[in-house]
């Protein structure tokens, strides 16, 4: 195995595997709780096929590609995975669009053949971060109403809360005192602890302000 690996979200990989090499998959980068951000991804087979994707957790999508697929039974000769990029999926809708300009034939959505890897990774590369308010709209912000309403309709006062979210008691008494806001990260663990999507945390629903 030879190339660039890397297991944190700051920079992308870039791995190449001989065919004697076992895949090191703990070189990719650990799954993100972040709702609003995930990463691209370029897996190319020794036939010349690429598949293109986006992933919240590469090493495990890495490894249902590397046990092969229905299409393609061949084995990953490059992989490549993207820094950490908020709005990961609006950028897959551009890297699919650059592969599908870029080459010779296509299968499906995400296969490629012909692609020339180097080339997709700068493209990538030169995709201009989105706009703060784009992020906004995408993942609204967390109103103090909304945690209030799910956790009184659960019956749970905040150290209830706490436990099945893994926020900190103090941390969502900040929030709900209007202290502090919530993070992608932690409108995620809240969502999460309470069984419901992120947009649910910006509803108030009915006869409120």
């Amino acid at each position: 195995m030879s190339g660039r690996g890397t297991n944190t979200a700051s920079t992308d990989v870039l791995l190449t595997v001989t065919a004697d090499d076992t895949f090191p998959f703990n070189l990719l980068p650990a799954p993100t709780p972040r709702t609003s951000a995930g990463y691209l991804y370029v897996v190319e087979y020794d036939s010349g096929w690429m598949k293109f994707g986006c992933t919240g957790c590469p090493r495990a999508r890495i490894r249902v590609h590397a046990a092969g697929s229905p299409f393609v039974q061949h084995r990953i000769v490059r992989c490549w995975v993207s820094a950490l990029r908020d709005l990961h999926r609006q950028a897959e809708g551009a890297l699919l669009a650059f592969a599908g300009a870029t080459c010779s034939e296509r299968h499906r959505t995400e296969y490629f053949r012909g692609c020339d890897l180097d080339a997709v990774v700068r493209f990538v590369r030169l995709l201009p971060p989105p706009s703060k308010d784009a992020i906004r709209a995408t993942y609204p912000t967390v109103r103090i109403e909304a945690i209030q309403r799910l956790r009184a309709e659960r019956g749970w006062d905040i150290p209830t809360l706490a436990g099945h979210s893994g926020v900190s008691a103090s941390a969502i008494k900040r929030l709900e005192n209007g202290n502090s806001g919530a993070s992608d990260i932690t409108a995620y663990k809240l969502a999460r602890g309470f069984g419901v999507g992120v947009a649910a945390l910006s509803y108030v629903g009915e006869g409120s302000a």
